[in-house]
């Protein structure tokens, strides 16, 4: 080689070397980028003559700076920050709903109370009668609009599931387009991959961890630089990208729960159900289990004692015309209301089951799963904590439960299933139907308008002064302060993920992203190598110039 094929061969590296620095800086703020670092290799020498024939330089390849370790690190730290988020921010707005004096039970539940223990003392007094009715409404209004809220609660967690969904189809489509796109490029008989392969890397890694924001994924890589994805799931690993093959998520169609949809791998010949462990899904799904049904159970079961305890009292005593009491608020065990507690979820009987509110003193704030095992036997599991009953069903014998009671009409066959749901409509259909004051029966039998007894036990149900009367009070307290703890364990889960998301962030910058000031230095490194390789062109030049000149 001659000084000039020297010099030309440094002139080349270093204008790829100064490509690579602009190619570096300018994505140094390109989510997912990974910068490039040249890797040089001596040019071959050879034995010419004597002497040995020195080759020079050139750029072998230009190595994508990356770590699979650090690169899943940041995947699973995003899944888990996702699913924080989507789980902290709605139960934000449930305790700030029922912490709200405005919005909470607490203050028309003590407005309602304070106005019977007024009573007390004029029972006969009309508009104090008057009164206590509109505390009533008032405190009807509030559960109604609690039930309501937490109905669009519960609709926007199924509406983002399917958003999830849409997204994560989206984004597993693109990356098994992209998997393809570099199983083509690793090809043998495609020379140029290199370069374009690290910038689909680049894109396939952004496009996982925005899947991972939706949907937890394990990623497994293969020898040809494509990747296989699964969901880690309660139901084990389920796969959802096999190289350029992408399998889409869906919600059941015929899913019995409207609240919680059921989502589906749909793998050729079969559609299996995922439940993620981590991700946007995960959260949401989770925030129906322990976040919504909970506080909507629990305010359900609230309803329900507040109105069996009023209207069994006030049926007990006389109003002012010596009229045997009625009920304040609508009978909890309507025909409707025992029909709309169960939904069937596979059943191929002639069977039709209801749910009767017995014994309050037993009432769990639970939704539970009825299996039939045999015609005439049933297994309940309690969702709450898992705990199973079973025993006879059947046309003559009831099946009870926690202070429920389940009727069957018709035939059931074996492995049919109901989910029986007691407490979901009950705070949204609560209702008074007593709207003329003097009918109110707060006086004890045999006795006269002034007389207050019926009124006092009434307000010692409410209170919890019997053994068989749950505390109203204690009851809105124990829910308000469930909802408020747990959004306080999920602000603080929220706040670690988003440390160790950015924990994970930081680490594979430090190796992969861009550092400016190095890249400057760089820049100045390389052009100098560049003006140097310059010169001793310009060298060689004049040697060969002088050379011929000498021959003229």
């Amino acid at each position: 080689m001659t000084v000039n094929h020297i010099g030309l061969s440094g002139v080349n590296a270093a204008d790829i070397l100064l490509s690579n620095t602009a190619h570096n800086i300018a994505n140094a703020a390109t989510p997912g980028f990974s910068r490039r670092q040249p890797i040089l290799m001596t040019q071959l020498s050879h034995w010419g003559g004597l002497l040995n024939q020195l080759g020079g330089v050139r750029v072998l390849y230009l190595m994508r700076v990356s770590n699979d370790y650090l690169d899943d690190q940041v995947f699973r730290a995003t899944a888990s920050q996702s699913m924080a988020d989507s789980f902290a921010i709605p139960m934000v707005q449930l305790d700030q709903l029922f912490g709200g004096e405005d919005t909470g039970l607490t203050h028309v539940l003590n407005g309602f109370i304070g106005n019977l223990q007024r009573l007390a003392t004029r029972p006969e007094s009309m508009p104090l009668r008057q009164q206590w009715l509109g505390s009533a409404g008032q405190l009807v209004d509030r559960f109604h609009t609690l039930g309501q809220q937490l109905q669009v609660l519960s609709q926007q967690q199924t509406s983002q599931i399917s958003n999830v969904i849409t997204e994560a189809n989206r984004l597993g489509a693109a990356i098994a387009d992209l998997n393809k796109q570099i199983i083509e490029l690793n090809s043998s008989d495609n020379k140029s991959s290199d370069g374009n392969c690290a910038d689909l890397l680049d894109q396939r890694d952004n496009l996982i961890n925005q899947l991972s924001e939706q949907v937890s994924v394990e990623v497994y890589r293969n020898s040809n630089n494509a990747v296989n994805l699964v969901i880690p799931s309660s139901q084990g690993a389920i796969p959802l990208i096999i190289g350029p093959q992408y399998f889409d998520l869906s919600i059941k169609p015929d899913a019995v729960d409207p609240m919680s949809p059921d989502v589906m791998v749909n793998i050729p010949g079969v559609a299996v159900p995922v439940t993620p462990q981590q991700g946007r899904l995960a959260g949401l799904q989770t925030l129906h289990r322990d976040g919504l049904m909970p506080v909507i159970n629990q305010l359900g079961r609230l309803a329900v004692v507040l109105a069996s305890e009023v209207n069994s009292q006030l049926e007990l005593g006389v109003d002012l015309a010596g009229n045997k009491g009625t009920s304040l608020f609508q009978d909890i065990n309507s025909p409707s209301a025992i029909q709309q507690r169960v939904l069937p979820q596979t059943v191929s009987g002639t069977e039709a089951l209801t749910v009767a509110i017995g014994d309050i003193s037993q009432l769990v704030p639970s939704e539970y799963q009825l299996v039939f095992t045999a015609s005439d036997q049933c297994r309940v599991t309690r969702r709450s904590d898992g705990q199973s009953f079973s025993g006879n069903l059947t046309a003559e014998t009831p099946f009870t439960i926690d202070g429920l009671t389940i009727h069957l009409t018709g035939t059931p066959a074996i492995n049919d299933q109901f989910l029986l749901t007691p407490w979901r409509h009950e705070a949204t259909q609560l209702s008074i139907v007593l709207n003329a004051p003097e009918q109110l029966a707060f006086a004890a039998q045999d006795s006269g308008p002034g007389d207050n007894r019926n009124l006092l036990t009434l307000l010692g149900c409410l209170n919890g002064d019997s053994a068989n009367s749950p505390d109203i009070l204690e009851a809105n307290i124990f829910l308000q302060s469930s909802v408020a703890n747990q959004t306080a364990s999920a602000v603080r889960q929220q706040k670690t993920s988003q440390s160790l998301y950015q924990a994970a962030v930081a680490e594979r910058e430090s190796l992969s992203g861009v550092n400016l000031d190095e890249e400057a230095a760089n820049l100045l490194r390389f052009q100098q190598f560049y003006q140097a390789n310059a010169r001793l062109l310009r060298a060689s030049q004049m040697i060969i110039d002088e050379l011929l000149a000498a021959y003229r």
